[in-house]
């Protein structure tokens, strides 16, 4: 352009400076074009990821709400949540690798927590352990219908207590759990709630929580878990097995030391129905 226009107007030409100035425009047409595939890609990409956290989030959070143990967890999934919310809006203002970033920081905070509720329900996709479980009601329920009488199948997983007549069931209550519930009980307070076979030994028409009805926990099978685990250096020195543990009043959403909780007006019905020795089963899964 300089170049031509040093010279005398009359033999100035400007055809090479238009093809290369179009040969720009065009090159830059592409780039643009170019760009907006790479956030059209970019876009689609975090968009579905928003997606995708959202899921996983949701879907982790509603094990915990029926775990005891599943405080912490909640903790770092509302973190996950939050970081999440950030994502969102970058992506909505635009700001993709800003989100991007979110989502990379949310991608380990996620794994984080679903490693925690695998570690909690490991023992629930277990096949010998359901297998377990399953002969426990499926004896209890036998003895039911043999001698006419009324049993307690409680399900830790479902958070369920449930009456049975034979193979009939009679009712079925929410309760609340020891605060590792969902372990099986081994020793004096580590707050976990015993499985096995139990008899009612004993009912209390009043107690530290309403009315009670205590099992025979710690069985023979309990002691013989206890002295295999104290063998093993599993059991922390000098604690004992424990015992006193009961199906008690207080209400379905208290956190016991490991033993099962009802809602009062619950608690009066079961009270009613069942007598000393009936069965007991407690179990993890149906």
């Amino acid at each position: 352009m300089r170049k031509e226009n040093v010279k005398f107007v009359w033999f100035r030409n400007y055809e090479q400076v238009t093809s290369a100035f179009n040969n720009v425009l065009r090159t830059g047409e592409e780039l643009q074009e170019h760009v907006h595939q790479i956030k059209e890609i970019k876009s689609v990409s975090i968009a579905a990821q928003l997606k995708d956290f959202e899921r996983s989030i949701t879907a982790f959070l509603k094990p915990t709400l029926f775990m005891n143990e599943g405080k912490p967890i909640r903790l770092i999934l509302t973190k996950a949540e939050l970081i999440l919310r950030e994502a969102r809006l970058l992506y909505q203002r635009g700001a993709l690798e800003k989100a991007e970033e979110k989502l990379e920081s949310l991608s380990a905070i996620v794994k984080d927590a679903e490693d925690m509720i695998l570690l909690a329900l490991d023992r629930y996709f277990d096949p010998a352990q359901v297998a377990r479980w399953r002969k426990l009601v499926k004896d209890t329920i036998f003895e039911s219908r043999n001698k006419n009488i009324v049993v307690v199948i409680v399900s830790k997983i479902d958070r369920k207590l449930s009456l049975y007549k034979g193979r009939k069931l009679l009712s079925s209550y929410e309760i609340g759990l020891g605060h590792n519930g969902l372990d099986d009980k081994l020793y004096a307070a580590d707050q976990a709630t015993p499985e096995g076979r139990y008899r009612i030994i004993d009912k209390l028409p009043s107690s530290n929580y309403y009315k009670a009805l205590l099992i025979d926990y710690p069985n023979e099978e309990d002691k013989r878990k206890f002295d295999q685990a104290k063998s093993k250096g599993a059991i922390p020195p000098g604690v004992n097995i424990g015992g006193l543990i009961e199906i008690h009043g207080g209400g379905k959403h208290s956190i016991t030391y490991g033993c099962i909780s009802l809602d009062n007006k619950d608690m009066d019905t079961l009270f009613r129905l069942v007598e000393l020795r009936s069965p007991s089963s407690g179990r993890s899964m149906t």
